[in-house]
């Protein structure tokens, strides 16, 4: 395997975090089909069938304003499995918004800071990110 294989077989935790606001109304379906096409790589890769990630889990977050909604954060847990990392993704619908600007900055902490899995735990939180 050379060096440029070995860099894209490793270990991601990744969040996928999306307005959902009302004001993505108009582009959120094609934003999750993207999504889904990113997700499909890392299940099969390109042309190869070899996914370009050795061990992935992931998550579908949504925010919204974190003041004025009624359900600021959508939360769910990493998963390895495509369909239902796919399920996360449609339970997701833009709604709300409109009276502040969206917190991202919010929502980036708020996801930064869930807590990490223990070195050397015998198995992984799927609400917290592996050790790093």
């Amino acid at each position: 395997m050379d060096q440029q294989q070995t860099k894209t077989r490793g270990v991601a935790d990744i969040v996928f975090l999306i307005d959902v606001s009302g004001s993505m109304a108009p582009i959120i379906d094609a934003l999750k089909r993207n999504i889904e096409l990113f997700i499909d790589s890392l299940s099969s890769g390109e042309g190869n069938n070899v996914s370009p990630v050795r061990d992935w889990r992931a998550k579908a977050v949504g925010y919204r304003d974190f003041e004025a909604d009624a359900e600021p954060f959508i939360d769910n847990p990493f998963v390895r499995d495509v369909t239902a990392l796919k399920a996360q993704l449609a339970g997701l619908v833009a709604q709300g918004g409109g009276d502040e600007p969206e917190s991202l900055l919010d929502a980036l902490f708020r996801i930064a800071n869930v807590g990490q899995t223990e070195r050397g735990a015998q198995s992984e939180d799927p609400n917290q990110w592996r050790y790093r």
